[in-house]
């Protein structure tokens, strides 16, 4: 009779700050072999990190975990990500987001029942992404919605996910039609949180919002193009959370980040549990009725996703596309 191997489990991978990580000693790689740490770095910067680094935590003298994490293997890919933060072209941290805690999810938004997310038959649930198009266009207290991105991770064991996406934008901006997320609205992976609103650099988007966030750090946001803000006159403000005003202190608009469980753990908790997790760019009434003008031939573009398993290679996502008129 055939001994039966006992079953390999990996750890589930989790985004770890740069700044906790060390490189291990016991990484005794010598030779050196393929690209340059400087040519690494570069082709890391162009094309993100292809490959994820092994960690483990550090445990210190008393047998507890220091919140530290070394690096056992894969030496040259740490010493070239060093690199990028010394060359200050990726962010160990993002404060401003990393320091923030986002808000629970609003009654007023929709979203679907843990039982309806990857319900049988798979394939009909697949084929009708159609109906997981966002159509939140005001809340109730009469915000207008120039963005909104939600993403939707089933509870119960195989990994589903559902993700949706709306932006007021120009037409000319075309979205690839892939899995909702923040490179679909063409994030800026080397600006981030604390340098909004300048912009300093950057190319202008036929956008009323954009994204950014910064590299290996989960610290990605959707706010106000301040590109428009400063057109209308309006002032950054330091409360709320990327947040415009006018001259008189009335809102104009802001950001709202919200979450609902945790999406980076994928329990078996039950069918009729979901984890959840969005942001929203909102403008007041008066900020839409002076921002309108300015948006002459901008639409709604909208995006859903869904896909099946742990990642693309296993479930092609099902993903629909179109576009609607403004708002008057």
């Amino acid at each position: 009779m055939t001994k039966q191997l006992p079953k390999l489990v990996l750890s589930s991978s989790r985004d770890i700050p740069f700044s906790q990580l060390v490189l291990s000693q016991k990484n005794v790689r010598r030779l050196k072999a393929g690209l340059s740490i400087e040519d690494l770095a570069d082709d890391i910067y162009r094309r993100t990190l292809l490959q994820s680094l092994n960690v483990r935590p550090v445990v210190g003298e008393d047998g507890q975990e220091t919140g530290m994490f070394e690096v056992p293997a894969g030496g040259r890919r740490f010493r070239a990500l060093e690199l990028l933060v010394k060359s200050k072209r990726m962010c160990v941290a993002d404060p401003y987001i990393d320091t923030r805690d986002p808000e629970p999810k609003p009654e007023w938004l929709n979203l679907p029942a843990g039982k309806d997310v990857a319900s049988y038959p798979h394939e009909e649930w697949l084929s009708g992404v159609g109906h997981a198009l966002p159509n939140l266009r005001t809340t109730p207290d009469g915000a207008v919605v120039l963005a909104e991105l939600t993403t939707i991770m089933s509870m119960e064991g195989r990994r589903a996910e559902e993700a949706r996406l709306s932006v007021v934008t120009h037409p000319h901006l075309i979205m690839k039609r892939e899995m909702p997320s923040f490179y679909r609205l063409g994030k800026e992976r080397d600006y981030i949180g604390r340098e909004y609103p300048h912009i300093f650099g950057r190319e202008p988007k036929p956008c009323a919002v954009i994204s950014g966030g910064p590299v290996f750090c989960e610290a990605d946001f959707l706010a106000l193009n301040p590109l428009l803000a400063a057109h209308l006159g309006w002032r950054y403000s330091s409360e709320g959370l990327f947040r415009w005003e006018d001259e008189t202190g009335q809102l104009m608009a802001e950001s709202r980040w919200w979450q609902q469980g945790n999406l980076s753990l994928n329990e078996r908790s039950g069918m009729d549990e979901i984890a959840s997790s969005g942001w929203l760019v909102l403008a007041s009434p008066e900020g839409w009725r002076r921002m309108r003008m300015q948006l002459d031939g901008f639409v709604i573009q909208r995006l859903a996703g869904r896909c099946l398993g742990e990642s693309d290679r296993e479930q092609s996502p099902s993903v629909e596309f179109d576009t609607l008129p403004l708002p008057g």
